[in-house]
C-alpha cells in the first residue's frame, strides 16, 4: 500500500452535502400512533465513489424507543 493512499480518508478534501429529515420507513408507536421515521443523510460534494466503494458512518441515538431525538 502506497503511503499517500490512505490519506484520503485522514485529510478534508471534500465539502458535504446534508439532506435533512429523509423519511426512510414507518412505524407504529407505544401508544399505537404510526410515525414517520426520519434521518439526515451527507454525503460528499465533487467525490467520485471508486469501485471498492466508500467507508459508511451510522450514528443512532439512544432513547430505548421511548424518547430521543435525532437533533439532540
Amino acid at each position: 500500500m502506497q503511503a499517500g493512499f490512505a490519506q484520503k480518508w485522514i485529510d478534508t478534501l471534500y465539502g458535504f452535502q446534508k439532506i435533512p429529515d429523509m423519511a426512510y420507513g414507518s412505524a407504529i408507536d407505544f401508544s399505537g400512533n404510526q410515525r414517520v421515521l426520519h434521518l439526515d443523510l451527507y454525503g460528499p460534494v465533487g467525490d467520485t465513489i471508486t469501485s471498492c466503494g466508500r467507508p459508511l458512518l451510522i450514528a443512532i441515538h439512544g432513547g430505548a424507543f421511548l424518547g430521543g431525538s435525532k437533533s439532540a
